[in-house]
Order: C-alpha cells, then structure tokens, then sequence
C-alpha cells in the first residue's frame, strides 16, 4: 500500500492522500456494523467519515443538508472504478458536528452516550443489507499563518457503496 503523490494545482499543493489501493488486497469490504463501529471510534480519534451511497434516500429525516450531513465533494474523486463528482451527493462526517451526531450535552460530554438515534434510524436506511468498500487516507491541514512542520495530519475514512 502506497500514499498517492502530492500535486500541485494553481501554485498550491493538493493534500488529500487517499491511498492507492490494490483492489484485490487492500480494500476491506464492510457493512453497517462497521460502519457504526468506525462513527463510535471518531470521538476517541477524530479523523473525518465520509459514506457514499449509490444514492440518498428522499425519505431521510435527519441526514439532511439542512443538519450539514449531505454535502457535494469539493473535487472529483476516484475510488478503483468508481468516480465520485463535484455534482454528486454524499455524507460528510466531520468531528466538528459533534452535537448533531452524538448524544452529547454540556454537562455530561461522555463517550457513553453513543451515536444519536435518528442518525441511526436514517443510516440504516441508506445502509442496511448493503456492502461497501473501506478507503483509507489521511491529508495535512491546509491552516493560515501554520508553519508546515506544525500543520496536523488528519486521517479519512470513505465508505463507497458497491455497485
């Protein structure tokens, strides 16, 4: 397994380092389990979830755009044969959305509390019986007035749903 190659675009360097991957090898197929698994370690380990279903169900309550879920990639992305554009629509996990995801509050912020219900309830829509594959990456935060040296790296979890 190796990281994709830094590229400069427009002077700026393009930090998103998704692994490339032998698909034969280095892509875990997963399901629903390890996808609420994976959400429950982001608040230990903060990194950023994306899932990418083959499409978002119009009956969704509470994985909306409205609640800052859905969201259209910034760039085309490519996951094995699979294009992921600019137009498309896709969920977006960042540890900043804490208080719509978890079940925290201000008095009682624990790891115990777990992941809020209609967040469930609408995952298991878009996910449940259905089989998607495990992309790994991580970028360096693109921070204002940050030494290079100091800019952290954060590490990205995709789930792209097979065809």
């Amino acid at each position: 397994m190796q990281f994709a190659q830094s590229k400069e675009e427009n002077g700026e360097t393009e930090y998103l380092n998704y692994l490339k991957n032998d698909p034969n090898k280095d892509v875990r197929k997963v399901n629903l389990d390890a996808i609420i698994t994976t959400i429950r370690r982001q608040r230990k380990e903060d990194y950023i979830i994306y899932i990418v279903p083959n499409s978002i169900n119009s009956n969704l309550t509470y994985i909306t755009e409205e609640n800052g879920f859905i969201v259209n990639p910034k760039s085309n992305l490519n996951f094995g044969e699979r294009t992921i554009s600019t137009t498309d629509r896709i969920i977006e996990l960042l540890p900043g959305n804490r208080k719509m995801l978890y079940n925290d509050n201000e008095e009682n912020n624990t790891a115990e509390q777990g992941i809020n219900i209609n967040f469930l309830n609408d995952l298991y829509k878009i996910a449940n019986e259905k089989n998607y594959l495990e992309y790994i990456g991580v970028y360096k935060e693109k921070e204002e007035g940050v030494l290079e040296a100091e800019k952290k790296l954060r590490q990205i979890i995709t789930f792209v749903e097979e065809n």
